[in-house]
């Protein structure tokens, strides 16, 4: 009997290199989302610490109040902007996660039928070789018999 040869082959490894394409572009976009965090947070250390370095001072200029105002506003604006950005991150995440899904889903169904399709294989093939090992018996024996 020929050997085992899964007519889908190329699409199953197909299918399995976009699985892994979309949990590598999934894995992109937890990481980014980690360092939009991470900044978020830096962001707010370096807010709490001026604003406890203010509390220290105890005389201050009006440029020196100025420059800190500056400073506190933009990092308020980058508070905002991080917040968008981890929300649009977020939105892709799930997107992500959705195609990561149906990617693992499609190639679960053609490695089931593989499976499928094997396991039939090894039947068809255990029945030959039970057919071959009958017919050789019986041959042996007609032949013994026949002396």
């Amino acid at each position: 009997m020929k050997r085992f040869q899964f007519h889908l082959q190329t699409a199953l490894d197909w299918r399995k290199r976009q699985m892994e394409t979309e949990q590598a572009r999934l894995d992109e976009l937890l990481l980014r989302e980690g360092q939009l965090q991470q900044a978020l947070e830096d962001t707010a250390r370096d807010r709490a610490r001026s604003e406890a370095d203010l509390l220290r001072v105890k005389s201050l200029e009006a440029a020196d109040l100025a420059a800190l105002d500056g400073y506190l506003r933009a990092l308020d604006h980058q508070k905002r902007r991080l917040h968008t950005a981890i929300a649009e991150t977020q939105q892709a995440i799930t997107r992500q996660r959705q195609l990561l899904m149906t990617a693992m889903r499609d190639y679960r169904l053609i490695e089931k039928l593989k499976q499928r399709r094997l396991g039939e294989w090894q039947q068809q093939f255990e029945r030959e070789l039970e057919a071959e090992a009958t017919e050789l018996f019986l041959s042996k024996r007609a032949r013994s018999q026949s002396s």
